[in-house]
């Protein structure tokens, strides 16, 4: 990864933020989602499928989290006590951050295997993926993960001129990455102040988090690459 390139990119994302008097950029929807998580959430939580409900919620859009939501407050309407460990199990930053995702997949398979055994109708996918588990784990945990969204992942790395650019989801990468890539857009106070600005005061919950990353990953896919 060449610095000076990230230094440029970072300028370029902040003067795009300064430009902007509205937006409806699909990053600044998950300021929301992570105000209703942060509001909705403690532990130990009870009556999960609810506690799911609120927390996991957007106003504005459904896209990207509503399905898996639904199949997720399935499972906890099916066997609350097993959901929940897997949140647990998923949320336990002691343990590596690949076998808590892998587990969690694995785990829903298990629970959907299950009603589908009970229910032929029920969906045949749990959509609970690479990228909308590190999406609850961004909302759980905002300051130390980003929300995941690996095509605007890659598109920074090959702007930065990486090595071994991830063809699958590669979340032990992205995470390093994004501990880099916080690290320098912080150095420039004015992109959270734009942000903020473009939030217009609401649903600003923790806008001093790693959600600047999802912004800054989305912006060199979308704007840097076609200009």
């Amino acid at each position: 990864m060449i610095v000076r390139v990230l230094e440029e990119l970072i300028a370029g994302f902040e003067k795009y933020l300064a430009t902007q008097a509205r937006t409806s950029d699909e990053p600044l929807l998950f300021y929301e989602n992570t105000q209703h998580f942060q509001k909705n959430w403690a532990e130990p939580v009870n009556a999960l499928p609810d506690t799911l409900k609120r927390a996991v919620y957007n106003t504005q859009s459904k896209r990207f989290w509503y399905k898996p939501r639904e199949i997720l407050i399935a499972f906890a309407s099916f066997n609350e006590e097993f959901t929940g460990l897997m949140l647990r199990d998923l949320f336990n930053e002691t343990k590596a951050l690949s076998g808590r995702i892998e587990r969690f997949k694995y785990y829903c398979d298990t629970l959907l295997g299950e009603l589908q055994e009970m229910d032929r109708k029920f969906p045949s996918d749990h959509f609970q993926t690479t990228e909308v588990i590190y999406f609850y784990l961004a909302m759980r945990f905002p300051e130390e993960y980003a929300v995941y969204q690996h095509k605007h992942f890659v598109k920074t790395l090959i702007l930065l001129s990486a090595k071994d650019i991830p063809v699958v989801f590669d979340p032990e990468r992205f995470y390093k990455s994004a501990k880099i890539f916080n690290k320098y857009l912080k150095d420039n106070p004015l992109i959270d102040k734009h942000i903020e600005a473009l939030l217009k005061g609401t649903n600003t919950f923790g806008l001093q988090n790693m959600l600047r990353v999802t912004y800054f990953c989305w912006y060199c896919d979308n704007i840097h690459n076609n200009t």
